[in-house]
């Protein structure tokens, strides 16, 4: 819910700025930023909260959403807010519509940047797979799974630019997105998929394209079979992730 509630915030304080220059020494203003969380907060279900439990939680937001605005140092091109995305991908034989909502998109030096918040901390991985021609494999076992997620950087990002761009390769050669790790400030480069002067260079552009246009939907494809059709329930490949999990309760693996 808080995550909920400081990206409320986030998009209340850059709407003004949608279609134009944000530039950080003249338009930053964290009292504004903090006045909006506070709204939000009352408007939220954690309004209830006692006044310790309160005071901490303002407090931490308040260092991190002033240590964010303060890392802000280059004018941004804000292109969209909150943008509700789709597309239909035909796999397994079958029409999938496949969705998502983008926190904020860019445009720096010609390229888009897709920006999602992380109110937590995401893992660093470094670039995209150089896997341009996956090939899922034929087992639907646990080890595969795992496999695959040493090797692929992010599921929910790339997801956002295959459907920003609609797979065309002339907006995947200029499209790009990252992580926004709030909880460390305003820290973007360890999250890239791939870095933006990267799609300057013709042949990690074009790896990139091909990767984005065949390769990921053959990993999407992939794991719809294994969803679909595995035969065991598997434990997730991350399994410190499952005590986060609602249905941790239910779960033989937490048995």
């Amino acid at each position: 819910i808080l995550g909920q509630v400081i990206h409320s915030a986030l998009q209340e304080y850059f709407a003004p700025f949608i279609g134009g220059i944000y530039d950080p020494p003249r338009d930053n203003d964290p009292g504004r930023l903090f006045g909006l969380f506070l709204e939000n907060l009352n408007r939220s279900p954690l309004s209830i909260l006692g006044p310790e439990k309160r005071f901490f939680i303002e407090e931490v937001v308040r260092y991190r959403l002033e240590k964010f605005l303060q890392e802000m140092r280059e004018p941004v091109n804000i292109l969209a807010l909150e943008r509700e995305i789709s597309l239909k991908l035909e796999l397994l034989g079958t029409e999938w519509n496949f969705s998502g909502r983008i926190d904020r998109i860019d445009l720096r030096k010609g390229i888009r940047v897709i920006v999602d918040y992380k109110t937590g901390r995401p893992e660093r991985r470094r670039s995209f797979p150089t896997m341009a021609d996956f090939t899922p494999p034929k087992d639907l076992h646990y080890e595969q799974l795992r496999e695959i997620n040493r090797k692929v950087p992010d599921l929910q990002l790339q997801l956002y630019v295959l459907l920003l761009t609609r797979g065309e390769d002339s907006e995947l050669g200029r499209t790009t997105a990252s992580y926004l790790n709030l909880a460390e400030g305003n820290r973007e480069m360890e999250f890239f998929l791939i870095k933006p002067q990267d799609l300057a260079r013709e042949e990690r552009r074009r790896t990139w394209i091909k990767w984005s246009r065949e390769g990921f939907p053959k990993l999407l494809q992939y794991l719809l079979r294994h969803i679909l059709e595995s035969p065991f329930y598997f434990r997730a490949t991350e399994e410190e992730y499952c005590r986060f999990c609602e249905y941790e309760p239910s779960c033989h693996y937490a048995w």
